[in-house]
């Protein structure tokens, strides 16, 4: 698609510089997504997803210290959305509820499914912050949103059920 654009992921172990720091690391990321902003164009750019743990791509690599926090300020400098894809990492997988809660780093929009409900029926969700909320209410005073597995309840009981298994046993 030429409407979707790339910048290297985030994996130390393959990419990081002789010699160079987890500071340095995350600046040099940091500035190859200014780089990609400015390259297409500030207005151009709706938002960046990441995962914060990468799954299948790279063999559940984890994003490095400080990074979250370098590619959420891209985004905010420049208007952009920040979208966090935990749909493989989220719910608990990485010792936190969401995984950017690690370092207080929390996305605009956040996809979260695997860990929902832990193996027992597909599920899945997208979580919206109070400012996309906020945008969306403005409009018509309501949020309305149609899509065609939302009317789902024995998932939806389901995931729940975990959730709560989840907290109760602090697992």
């Amino acid at each position: 698609m030429d409407n979707v654009h790339h910048i290297s992921s985030c994996n130390p172990y393959r990419q990081r510089l002789e010699g160079e720091s987890d500071v340095e690391f995350v600046a040099r990321k940091k500035a190859e997504l200014e780089v990609k902003f400015q390259e297409l164009g500030l207005d151009r750019v709706i938002a960046f997803i990441v995962e914060p743990v990468v799954g299948a791509a790279l063999g559940c690599v984890p994003y490095v210290s400080g990074y979250l926090e370098a590619m959420r300020d891209v985004c905010h400098n420049h208007g952009a959305l920040f979208i966090l894809d935990e749909v493989m990492c989220g719910i608990d997988r990485t010792g936190f509820m969401h995984a950017w809660q690690a370092e207080g780093v929390a996305p605009d929009i956040q996809t979260k499914g695997k860990g929902l409900g832990a193996g027992y029926q597909p599920i899945a969700a997208v979580m919206f912050s109070e400012k996309i909320v906020n945008v969306l209410y403005e409009g018509s005073g309501q949020f309305i949103l149609g899509q065609t597995y939302q009317g789902m309840p024995v998932q939806a009981a389901g995931a729940l059920e975990v959730q709560k298994i989840i907290k109760e046993d602090m697992l």
